[in-house]
């Protein structure tokens, strides 16, 4: 009797020692998105790459490695182009190019966004041109929000548009 006393004795102390050193497994904690998000919702009528240059100086100089490469699709329809920014990088300041397809139709511009965590803005159609001013090789109707690239004489061909003051401070408030 006391044999099975004992063994039931180390059976229980030895179930309560191992209970001990089971860890407790902790959910991981949620992985923070540190990429700040550009994207603009537009109908580009033939296929492009398009380009975000950014800077974190808030000039109008742009280092020609900080920029992201988009290809787009040629579409009658509206679509979403989101531009993502390596981590961390908080620009000040962004430069936004149409491509390099010299035969690009019109662009209609119906939106553009920002997002860098929480903190988020966006802009309809016709307030674009207060955000971004556009170069002599972009023709831009204001009133419908179009925007048509064109070559200018010997000039290599760069359809860009360029941050105006209020987007910059704009930057400023969601990377703060």
């Amino acid at each position: 009797m006391k044999n099975k006393t004992l063994i039931a004795v180390f059976i229980a102390a030895l179930t309560l020692i191992s209970c001990k050193d089971e860890k407790v497994k902790e959910a991981p904690a949620p992985k923070v998105d540190d990429s700040f998000y550009i994207t603009f919702n537009l109908v580009v009528q033939k296929n492009d790459n398009f380009q975000i240059y950014y800077n974190e100086d808030a000039s109008d100089s742009f280092p020609p490695d900080q920029y992201v490469d988009v290809a787009v699709k040629g579409s009658e329809q509206p679509q979403e182009i989101t531009f993502k920014l390596p981590d961390n990088t908080l620009p000040a300041s962004l430069r936004f190019d149409l491509g390099n397809n010299k035969e690009q139709g019109e662009i209609k511009i119906n939106d553009f966004k920002m997002k860098y965590h929480d903190k988020a803005f966006s802009a309809p159609a016709i307030s674009f041109i207060n955000y971004f001013w556009n170069t002599d090789q972009i023709e831009y109707n204001k009133e419908k929000a179009i925007a048509k690239p064109k070559t200018t004489g010997d000039a290599p061909y760069d359809p860009i548009f360029l941050a105006t003051e209020l987007l910059k401070i704009e930057l400023k408030k969601i990377t703060r």
